[in-house]
């Protein structure tokens, strides 16, 4: 029993969390704070659509009398779509510590658009506050040129590194 519960993570999670690695292999690239969750997620819905195409596929290519959806049908070519899906994401740089642990120099994967994305979001989170201290007109004018200088810098650096 635990042997097929662990056997089903292989046709229902891990052929389409490998295709979002090679869709999005930049960690924070998916969502930030939540990037591990959308992984798991879209991983699932894309393994069981991926399953399902090859099932389909299987029945096409040999006929409908011809073949009948069992495992040994079903896991060699999930296996080789794993593997191929696996190695592309390792060339886009989705997994950056096995790169490091064979000796070789990762690849970009996407963290600077990341980083730029913390950088826009700051920026938006001052202009907001700077706003609202404007609006307020009952706090001190110290605080409201301290975000105004932070808003400058924010904007000089996001200016920088484009």
């Amino acid at each position: 029993m635990v042997l097929e519960l662990t056997l089903l993570i292989f046709p229902l999670f891990l052929p389409g969390f490998l295709l979002v690695n090679v869709l999005f292999p930049g960690r924070g690239s998916l969502g930030g704070e939540f990037d591990l969750v959308y992984r798991i997620f879209f991983g699932i819905v894309l393994s069981v659509a991926i399953t399902v195409l090859y099932g389909t596929l299987l029945i096409m290519v040999a006929g409908a009398d011809q073949v009948l959806l069992r495992p040994e049908t079903i896991w060699p070519g999930l296996a080789i779509l794993a593997l191929v899906l696996f190695l592309a994401g390792l060339a886009r740089g989705a997994y950056p510590p096995l790169v490091r642990l064979l000796g070789g120099t990762p690849a970009p994967s996407g963290r600077k658009e990341a980083e730029g994305d913390d950088l826009v979001d700051r920026l938006l989170e001052v202009t907001a506050e700077l706003e609202a201290a404007e609006a307020a007109k009952d706090r001190e004018p110290s605080r409201i040129e301290e975000l105004r200088n932070e808003k400058r810098r924010l904007e000089e650096e996001g200016a920088r590194r484009t």
